[in-house]
């Protein structure tokens, strides 16, 4: 699988590199917790057959558990 990790919210008259590198960074975290990896550029792969998708996962079920 493949995704380019990159806010979706980000208000179209932004002019704010700082501001923009952190919301950036926040997704990537949140896909890279999943089992994603940085490819090249800001192209992220993850291949799901490999223990750390596994592990996002069970992560997850635990987590959202109480919830559901």
């Amino acid at each position: 699988m493949a995704t380019h990790p990159y806010p979706i919210d980000l208000p179209e008259d932004l002019d704010d590199d700082v501001w923009e590198a952190r919301e950036k960074a926040i997704v990537q975290r949140t896909w890279q917790s999943l089992g994603f990896e940085p490819f090249r550029e800001d192209l992220w792969v993850m291949k799901p057959h490999l223990r750390a998708h596994e592990d996002a996962a069970k992560r997850l079920e635990t987590a959202f558990a109480p919830y559901l």
